[in-house]
């Protein structure tokens, strides 16, 4: 993949049944496009529903460093690292954050806070049939996701959303977000998942950390082109706002709908080896 000219590319990536597989959460099918990627030291951001401690430990497994979005836009968060500082500083002006001293990494807030939302909720819980995440117990997330416990407890530690199992009708469905948006939350639909967050979502993360990329001096005189890839309802804001939507496909869901200005790029492989088919086509595109 090159950057030649003044050209750079930012890579946003969905992780669940995107970079990774939908059943056992293995990155193996995706390594060449990541080598693609490290290659030309293209940033490959997350942009995801999950949680810090989640993206933390794949970032680590992964080695990268780079920026992240986790909670479905919900923060964006930046690891202590000399890339990352300037970016800090840029995103300092304008966004809440909070600092995470143990895990050296600084948020910028974009959605509401997990006590709010919890508690609009559990509020709804007693007119509506859901089961929560956050109260749920490690074994019945293991059975629900295929989560190792390990990796269950990870998904628990909620900053700025809540999942949900939805167990009752569609049509109580409809109600349930219509009562959040009294509240000015944001339900939004995922590939497991129902998601309670505040009014944010994946394409406003992408917009913000576009616009503070593009003030970097590493940046600022370059031509910057956004790519995103991913698989569910929950990605199509993120899609709609980047230059190059990538559409990965699922062994366990139909393609969400789609409305685009351009077409997307539409994989033919599912998950991990979706994603490195699509990053090897935009490769040999550039």
């Amino acid at each position: 993949m090159t950057t030649s000219g003044n050209i750079k590319l930012l890579v946003f990536t969905d992780l669940d049944g995107t970079l990774l597989d939908h059943y056992s959460y293995s990155t193996d099918g995706a390594s060449e496009g990541l080598k693609l990627l490290a290659k030309d030291q293209i940033p490959l951001i997350f942009n995801t529903s999950k949680t810090l401690p989640e993206c933390l430990n794949l970032a680590h497994e992964l080695r990268l460093d780079y920026p992240f979005v986790v909670e479905n836009g919900s923060a964006i968060c930046l690891p202590h690292t000399p890339g990352n500082a300037e970016l800090i500083t840029i995103l300092t002006r304008d966004y809440p954050s909070t600092t995470d001293s143990s895990a050296h990494v600084t948020s910028f807030v974009l959605g509401a806070k997990h006590d709010y939302i919890a508690t609009q909720v559990t509020a709804l819980a007693e007119t509506f049939g859901f089961l929560s995440l956050t109260n749920s117990s490690t074994q019945d997330i293991c059975l629900a996701t295929g989560l190792t416990p390990e990796q269950a407890i990870r998904a628990q530690q909620r900053q700025y959303s809540e999942p949900l199992l939805w167990q009752d009708s569609p049509e109580n469905l409809l109600r349930f977000g219509e009562r959040l948006t009294r509240h000015k939350l944001t339900l939004l639909r995922g590939g497991r998942f129902y998601h309670v967050l505040g009014q944010t979502d994946k394409g406003l993360a992408l917009r913000v950390l576009r616009d503070a990329y593009s003030k970097t001096s590493t940046y600022r005189n370059a031509q910057l082109r956004t790519i995103a890839l991913g698989d569910s309802h929950n990605d199509l804001a993120m899609l709609q706002a980047a230059d190059v939507a990538v559409l990965i496909r699922s062994p366990a869901h139909p393609l969400p709908e789609h409305s685009f200005r351009t077409p997307p790029l539409i994989s033919t492989l599912n998950g991990p080896q979706g994603w490195s088919e699509c990053i090897r086509l935009i490769a040999g595109d550039n």
